[in-house]
């Protein structure tokens, strides 16, 4: 089959990708790299300096920084000039542009929308990514905000400039591709995207060994965590989002009825406590390690697009406890994996505590979320990709505007 050119615009040089977006680009490229297609992943470089990095070639990926500081103090000028300098430095021959939300993307777009225009072959077809929707991220953020008359209209200004910037490249995007059904309804109804130019691919994961018994033992012993411990682990580079705070009440309250429970928490600065054990962001090594101390993987999350670090600690056999706004799609929920709603201490408490006096249920339930949630394969959500982007690529004017709206 024809080797395709993708361009990824990303967060990270593709070797950065530790967690997160920058992780499933990562991953999603190298796939793509393996399977003979030709990959550009252009990146933002945070520097006015001469010593800037350089375009070079990592894993057969075509990795391009892209420079920006001049227009941080404006409603996500950043993304914007990001955006602008990142559509200057796209090839004309390329076949697919995956935009992903993080930086926007409107001005890829409508620099992909330039060379279409000039090419009889419609190319190239751009998919706008969605791993969540900044809007939905703002409006969550807004009671953070004091009420005052300056705090209204900054939260006025950094809307306008989504709906914009974001929202903007949606609407204009060949396709919209979003991780879960709930993130598609959200850039349905947040942006006005029809239905029909959106489709629901899930993030993969990769393979990794299942804990082993003496894998925890030696991981607790290293991180000083003793046997008679319910240890549960936290992983968000976004704390308040992905419940910080609900996950340190409901440990406390655990401790209050006797149980003798410890947060892990990984990949944030917030501080420890007695109850709360703060690691910071640490390597694959690291995280593995964290995980593997811990009996439960516990995300008391306010919205999410699907949690990479769900689908992480899954496929290492961890049970996971979470909340509906994980949107996790597949596998049965308390069988696979325990929901727990409404996201309130005293829920995830009855529920862990009951965990934590049956340790076979919760090493059951460890076994079968590594089978529903811990096994989709990063090459298969690139094969998905592909086909996608060759679905639209091949459909004349008229009939890929019949399948994926007007633009």
């Amino acid at each position: 089959m024809e080797s395709l050119r993708f361009a990824f615009i990303s967060s990270h040089h593709p070797s950065e990708g530790g967690q997160g977006l920058a992780h499933v680009v990562s991953s999603l490229s190298q796939v793509l790299a393996g399977r003979g297609h030709q990959v550009t992943v252009l990146y933002p470089v945070y520097t006015r300096s001469k010593d800037a990095p350089r375009e070079e070639l990592w894993n057969g990926i075509r990795s391009v920084p892209v420079p920006w500081h001049r227009f941080g103090r404006l409603p996500f000028g950043r993304d914007i000039e990001f955006s602008w300098n990142a559509a200057r430095r796209l090839d004309g021959d390329l076949d697919i542009v995956v935009v992903n939300n993080e930086h926007g993307g409107r001005f890829v777009v409508r620099r992909c929308e330039t060379l279409r225009n000039g090419s009889k072959a419609r190319r190239p077809v751009t998919l706008m990514v969605f791993h969540g929707v900044a809007l939905r991220f703002l409006e969550m953020g807004r009671t953070d905000r004091p009420d005052r008359l300056r705090a209204r209209l900054g939260y006025r200004a950094d809307a306008v400039a989504l709906r914009w910037l974001e929202g903007g490249a949606a609407r204009r995007a060949d396709a919209c591709v979003a991780c879960s059904r709930k993130v598609a309804h959200d850039v349905a109804t947040l942006y006005g995207v029809p239905a029909s130019r959106i489709s629901v691919i899930y993030n993969g994961v990769d393979p990794t060994p299942e804990r082993t018994p003496p894998e925890k033992k030696e991981a607790r012993e290293e991180l000083g965590i003793r046997d008679e411990e319910f240890c549960l682990s936290f992983l968000a580079r976004d704390p308040r989002r992905k419940g910080f705070d609900v996950a340190v009440a409901t440990v406390r309250l655990l401790r209050e009825r006797g149980v003798p429970a410890t947060l892990l928490n990984v990949g944030n600065t917030c501080p420890g406590s007695p109850e709360v054990r703060s690691l910071g962001s640490l390597d694959a090594r690291g995280k593995r390690q964290a995980l593997a101390a811990s009996d439960v993987f516990f995300l008391p999350t306010w919205y999410e697009g699907l949690p990479l670090a769900i689908q992480e600690a899954a496929a290492m056999g961890i049970p996971v406890v979470t909340t509906p706004e994980a949107n996790l799609e597949w596998g049965v929920a308390g069988r696979d994996y325990l929901v727990n709603s409404p996201n309130r201490p005293e829920v995830h408490a009855e529920a862990l505590a009951s965990l934590y006096r049956e340790p076979e249920r919760r090493e059951a339930m460890g076994l079968r979320g590594r089978e529903t949630l811990g096994v989709r394969p990063y090459s298969l959500q690139a094969q998905e990709y592909e086909e996608l982007g060759r679905r639209i690529l091949g459909a004349p004017r008229g009939r890929a505007a019949a399948l994926f709206g007007s633009g």
